[in-house]
Formats: C-alpha cells, structure tokens, sequence
C-alpha cells in the first residue's frame, strides 16, 4: 500500500484536518496537501523519445511515499540539474529510507555527470546494505548510456515487474518539482560524479582522466588564490 506525502523529501510535510470521508478512486495514494507545484510541461516530439521527448526546462521532480522516493527527469539530466537529485536522494537515504526509484521515461539524454551522480547514489544505497537504485523507463537512448559506463552492475535498469507497475500513472501525477540549489560548487560535484563513475567500473579511468585532471587543478588553483 502506497501513502503519497506531497513534500520535499528535505521538508516535512503539512497535516490537514480531514473534513471529508469520501475516498477517492485511488485513496491508497491519497494527498496530505494538493500538489501545488506540478510542472505544467511543454513537450516537442524528438524521435527518440516520442513519449515525453524534449521539454521547455530540464526539470527534476520528486515524490516520496510511504516507503520509497520517486525522482523523475523531463528533459536532459546534466551537471546543472543532478544537484537536486542528489540532494532529494541523500536527504531520503539519511531518513531511513531504502528504496530509489529515478523515473527516465521524460528523458531525452543524460551527461556524465548525471550519471556520476546515480552511481553515486546506488554506492550510498549498497554501503548501507540497502536496495540497489531502480530505473523506470529508460528509452534505448539512456539504457545504452548507463550499460555503456558500466553502471547495470549498480543500478536495476528497467526491472521486470517492478513494485511500482501498477501505480505509476498515479505516482507520476502527484510530483512536485525541486528548485535550483544556489550553494552547490559545480566544479567539486562534476568531480565527485565522474569519480564515482570510475569507482564504478575501472574502463572509465581511461575516458574520464583529462576530465578528473582538469577539475583538480581548477581546485588547486582556486585553493592557492584563496590562501595567497
């Protein structure tokens, strides 16, 4: 059974009086408080994803239920979204809870930073000994992009009949979207994703070394100015 809490995961979320005893169709995914915040999304067709393909903004939503958090992309997912879905995941994970789910049917492509940061997650979700990091709907376009840096040995991608099959339409309805974190050192995090990559599968060592040379020495430099 699924309880559908309409907040941030690093929120909490606001109790209403219950003034009506009518159940609703799909009472089990019933709202603590309406989901103000729903992306209202313009869609132009791509052929690669012919479902949800390219969107105005690429955007992260989130839900948290009863016993699982759902993130979902619409757009591309880059170094300047992944932020958010690292901050919801982590702030999830550090509430207790043990499943992930990151809904990639609205996403048209992902950089390698993005998929840093999911092996990121999933290596936080194994350490603790908990699920591994679930993937709903990835296209033949994201799949190949996530089996190619070696991450299908983290992260469940397209599971056969997965826990959330029969709810997802409801699931997907009730996402509030997540706002830009101001505070985040892009430089430090695009260096994390990509060092998790390599930590992920050793092949990456050899595609991401000028990448991981250049950010270090972009922080060594900054330290340097800061301490001159």
């Amino acid at each position: 059974m699924i309880t559908y809490s309409p907040c941030l995961p690093d929120e909490e979320p606001t109790p209403q009086k219950n003034n009506d005893s009518k159940k609703t169709k799909n009472s089990h995914l019933s709202l603590l408080t309406p989901p103000t915040q729903r992306l209202q999304s313009g869609y132009l067709l791509d052929a690669t994803n012919p479902i949800a393909s390219v969107i105005s903004s690429n955007t992260i939503l989130v839900g948290t239920f009863a016993d699982f958090i759902w993130i979902r992309c619409e757009g591309k997912g880059s170094f300047a979204n992944s932020p958010q879905m690292k901050q919801a995941a982590e702030s999830s994970i550090s509430k207790g809870f043990k499943r992930i789910v990151i809904d990639l049917e609205a996403c048209t492509a992902m950089d390698s930073t993005f998929m840093g940061t999911m092996a990121g997650i999933a290596m936080k979700l194994a350490k603790l000994g908990y699920e591994s990091l679930y993937v709903a709907d990835a296209n033949d376009k994201t799949k190949s992009s996530l089996e190619d840096l070696g991450l299908s040995s983290l992260i469940q991608i397209n599971p056969e009949n997965p826990f959330w099959e029969a709810d997802v339409k409801d699931i997907r309805s009730k996402l509030l979207t997540t706002s830009t974190i101001a505070s985040v050192d892009k430089t430090q995090h695009v260096l994390d994703a990509h060092r998790r990559l390599c930590e992920a599968d050793d092949s990456n060592d050899e595609k991401f070394a000028t990448v991981l040379d250049v950010l270090e020495a972009e922080l060594a430099n900054r330290q340097d100015s800061t301490q001159s």
